[in-house]
């Protein structure tokens, strides 16, 4: 084997070596994105839950009270 095609073997291994390595880091970070908007879309879910119930709940006081 001649020394050209060992350095291009090199190259070629560090060159797919950093596209791994910048591909899991882009898709770490798409994932990381996603999830916190999911938590954060359940959190507004979970407040809008909260204040519904908290309504009904006055809804009820006030027609125990008419009553």
């Amino acid at each position: 084997m001649s020394a050209t095609f060992i350095v291009a073997l090199i190259a070629v291994c560090i060159v797919i070596t950093a596209l791994v390595f910048v591909i899991t880091k882009k898709k770490k970070e798409s994932d990381e994105v996603y999830y916190s908007e999911q938590i954060r879309r359940s959190e507004e879910r979970q407040a809008q839950l909260a204040e519904q119930e908290r309504q009904r709940r006055m809804m009820q006081r006030e027609r125990a009270s008419r009553s």
